[in-house]
């Protein structure tokens, strides 16, 4: 029962993680793809007096951004507890706080697209509905303040996310697996340190990396999920 119990969360687990690889990949194919082809660009995401204009015209192709990312966020639910049963053996307290962390990730990180998504569209309508210049002024401020909030939601969702896939790495290296590769450990490892220079950089606006962790974290939720359901197989 046991294992037929093990077999059924890897499943999910592994398929899980994959739906949350490509749908990562395609919210940067929908940002500078589709998005940016309708006249977005990066300058505009720090500029309200240019976005909320913008977003106003197109607040269905908007909107669809944040949703399609929210998705990939949804889908990863189940894998911090697929791979908590993996690893578990290894070291079960270390496993179970990384298990902990990855699950609080996975929630926070449902809250930056719910923001961005429920809050800006209102403010770009109100900004071209003719209010006075001081009441545009404070539109714009309040469009700082909700991008603000939801880039620091999705940066501290992206910093308990990487000491989850850190911690796991390390139990991954530190025990050979025929799950898991130890390349996979080490490259959870070397994503939790990138993850950790874009949660400082990004604010200072010293580097803007969240592109390419995307891209990072898209490989990582591949390889997790191709793992997992190979696991399956192997335990029994």
């Amino acid at each position: 029962m046991q294992n037929n119990n093990n077999r059924l969360l890897y499943r999910w687990g592994g398929s899980a993680a994959l739906v949350a690889a490509i749908v990562f990949l395609l919210t940067l194919i929908y940002v500078f793809g589709f998005l940016f082809s309708l006249g977005l660009t990066e300058e505009m995401l720090d500029t309200p007096a240019a976005l909320l204009p913008w977003v106003a015209a197109h607040a269905g192709a908007y909107t669809g951004l944040y949703w399609i990312f929210l998705l990939s966020i949804l889908a990863l639910f189940p894998v911090p507890l697929a791979l908590y049963e993996l690893v578990k053996a290894n070291r079960p307290h270390l496993a179970r706080l990384a298990c902990a962390v990855g699950m609080a990730g996975v929630t926070l990180g449902t809250l930056g697209p719910l923001v961005n998504a429920g809050i800006t569209p209102i403010l770009a309508q109100a900004y071209i509905s003719g209010p006075t210049q001081a009441d545009q002024a404070t539109l714009r401020v309040l469009s700082l303040s909700v991008g603000e909030m939801g880039l620091l939601l999705r940066l501290i969702s992206d910093l308990f996310l990487g000491v989850w896939l850190g911690l796991n790495g390390l139990l991954i290296i530190q025990k050979a697996s025929a799950n898991v590769s130890r390349w996979f450990g080490w490259y959870g490892i070397g994503l939790a340190f990138f993850i950790l220079v874009v949660f400082i950089g990004k604010p200072l606006d010293v580097l803007d990396l969240e592109p390419a962790l995307g891209l990072l974290l898209a490989v990582a939720y591949g390889w997790l999920g191709i793992s997992l359901l190979r696991a399956k197989i192997v335990v029994g």
